[in-house]
């Protein structure tokens, strides 16, 4: 420490520097503390002798944070101008300053003319420091603004692929039907999907992509483009037929390895008949009128979009007037409350026999108001996404 040349003595010869060194006194500071605060006072020049110390300008645990050299001075500024401190100085682990007052600060910059002719040198090598991390933070700060505003662009171009008008098949009221999904964050790898492919056939899609945010999110886009291609334009090619072409189309352009779960229901308006095909999806919740809520006993499947050979199997239903069905991703279920419980399938049940809903709307503000009750002040962990539907006859 006895060997550290303090920097505004640079160019004193050594006795004169040995004199005014004799001025300072000796401050031992912990790990941690605050050698000077923005908007407090300070009446005192301090020399690091020892340790470490750093200059944060907004917030001491910023990472927008330069070092003090040994030899280095701090303090200065406040004491030439009288304004208050304009940052914070924090030692870095154990460190020794030597410090001095003002008044013996103007007398030793009045005796020795190189004192503060190496004060100005000094004070402006910090301003050009702190010149250049103020831009380097204002350029993050207009980056994370450019970048909120593609995310939002992208939030509602991902908004406006997923119906929303109300009812969603004004022209097959043979079927109640209702969807909403809940992003976890501002672009979400969930989908689902209510289109007509015929006078009498209905498609209910919805699915779950691998990952989230902006990946996810073009994945999404990718197997939704897909899906309504290939339902739309093969209208009597069998449902498993169509699953496999979209899962071996995924998986053949897939160099990011991603994937999604998928479930896929045709309804036939004119006769009741639901056909289905699960691609490793949760299994829907469904109940006769009147009656509990039970889980569908469906073939898993594979997820969509991982092998090319992946097999599918099809299912059929008689639906019933009355008949509700609730489709839903795993951000329903596996919801966490702040002490990392999950909402679990148990509850799902739970809170639909308690509720009995009718319709389809119902269906789903029974579920979103418990998973939000559940899930209290923690934060949402993924994508809440949910269609439901309810068979109100044939068309006569």
């Amino acid at each position: 420490m006895a060997d550290v040349r303090i920097h505004i003595f640079e160019g004193l010869p050594d006795e004169e520097a040995a004199r005014a060194r004799a001025r300072f006194t000796e401050r031992v500071l912990a790990d941690g503390e605050i050698l000077l605060t923005p908007g407090e006072p300070n009446h005192h020049l301090y020399a690091l002798v020892d340790g470490d110390l750093r200059v944060a300008l907004d917030d001491p645990n910023s990472p927008q944070s330069f070092p003090v050299e040994l030899g280095e001075s701090v303090g200065e500024m406040s004491i030439i101008d009288g304004s208050p401190v304009s940052a914070y100085v924090i030692a870095e682990g154990p460190a020794t300053v030597l410090q001095i007052g003002e008044d013996d600060f103007w007398d030793m910059t009045a005796a020795h003319p190189t004192v503060a002719r190496n004060l100005l040198a000094i004070l402006t090598a910090r301003m050009r420091r702190q010149h250049e991390s103020a831009r380097t933070v204002l350029e993050q700060q207009l980056q994370l603004r450019q970048l909120a505003q593609e995310l939002d662009h992208a939030r509602r171009i991902q908004a406006g692929m997923l119906p929303s008008r109300d009812p969603l098949l004004p022209a097959h009221l043979e079927l109640d039907i209702a969807a909403s999904m809940e992003a976890a964050r501002e672009v979400g790898g969930d989908f689902y999907d209510v289109f007509a492919l015929d006078e009498e056939r209905v498609a209910i899609v919805i699915g779950d992509v691998s990952g989230k945010g902006m990946p996810a999110s073009l994945f999404m886009v990718e197997a939704l483009t897909r899906l309504r291609v290939h339902l739309t334009s093969r209208t009597h090619a069998p449902l498993d037929d169509i699953v496999r072409s979209i899962n071996t189309e995924l998986a053949a352009e897939n160099d990011e390895n991603m994937f999604t779960t998928l479930f896929v229901v045709v309804v036939d308006v004119s006769t009741g008949e639901m056909l289905y095909v699960n691609g490793g999806h949760n299994r829907p919740v469904f109940a006769h009128a009147g009656g509990s809520f039970e889980y569908l006993d469906v073939h898993s499947g594979m997820l969509v979009g991982i092998w090319d050979e992946s097999p599918y199997e099809l299912g059929r239903i008689a639906l019933e007037p009355g008949d509700r069905f609730l489709l839903y991703t795993d951000g329903v279920t596996e919801a966490e409350d702040e002490d990392r419980n999950l909402f679990s399938d148990e509850r799902l049940l739970e809170v639909l026999d308690s509720a009995q809903p009718t319709d389809a709307i119902g269906l789903l503000r029974a579920v979103r108001f418990e998973v939000a009750a559940f899930v209290g002040e923690a934060v949402q962990s993924d994508d809440i996404t949910m269609a439901a539907f309810v068979f109100k006859g044939p068309r006569t």
